[in-house]
């Protein structure tokens, strides 16, 4: 008989990825294996990486427009 499956809160897991936290990270907050992660979340650790890079961006781009020379 399958062990049931461990309650994972998808949109936490997107929120994690937006900040760019390895798949590790991830996992030891959710308190669950790599793998499971991988199989069972890619779209929305795959959104979230994105979306965390447009996010970045979009204050870099912000931050040049207003006169940062850094930027």
């Amino acid at each position: 008989m399958a062990r049931p499956a461990k309650e994972i809160n998808g949109d936490q897991v997107r929120k994690l990825s937006m900040y760019q936290c390895t798949l590790a990270e991830i996992a030891s907050v959710m308190d669950c294996s790599v793998r499971t992660l991988e199989r069972r979340f890619s779209k929305e650790i795959a959104a979230g990486r994105e979306q965390g890079k447009a996010t970045l961006r979009r204050k870099q781009w912000d931050l040049a427009i207003a006169g940062d020379r850094a930027m």
